[in-house]
């Protein structure tokens, strides 16, 4: 999860998320001896699971509009990183003031898999 409260550039938020997005496919070398062939995906160390978590962006700190504005940048930027457009990294979007005011189960988010899905379907 990464916090925005707008206090940070834009151009360092998305430097964010294609760190993460390099990090959802990098793989570690597992085993005995390191053996050829046997790996793992990094984060699996970290997060039990199928697939690498994904990257919840929180939003705060700005007026509606301008988060809006922002999380709808971010979220193009981050639609550009391999990872994300290939599926291996979910990036979820959402404001602050929304999850408080409507709860974590709402549809409150901008979600980069129902993005790509929508965009396919065209």
């Amino acid at each position: 999860m990464e916090v925005d409260r707008a206090s940070m550039a834009e151009r360092r938020l998305i430097r964010k998320v294609a760190a993460y997005g390099r990090y959802a496919p990098h793989r570690v070398h597992v085993g005995p001896h390191r053996l050829q062939g046997s790996t793992r995906p990094a984060w699996q160390g970290a997060y039990p699971g199928p697939r690498c978590p994904s990257l919840l962006i929180l939003l705060a700190g700005a007026p509606r509009p301008e988060l809006d504005r922002r999380s709808n940048r971010v979220m193009r930027a981050a639609l550009k990183v391999p990872a994300v457009r290939d599926g291996a990294l979910i990036v979820n979007i959402c404001r602050f003031d929304a999850l408080r005011e409507h709860g974590p189960d709402a549809t409150i988010r901008a979600n980069s898999a129902d993005i790509l899905r929508r965009g396919t379907d065209r």
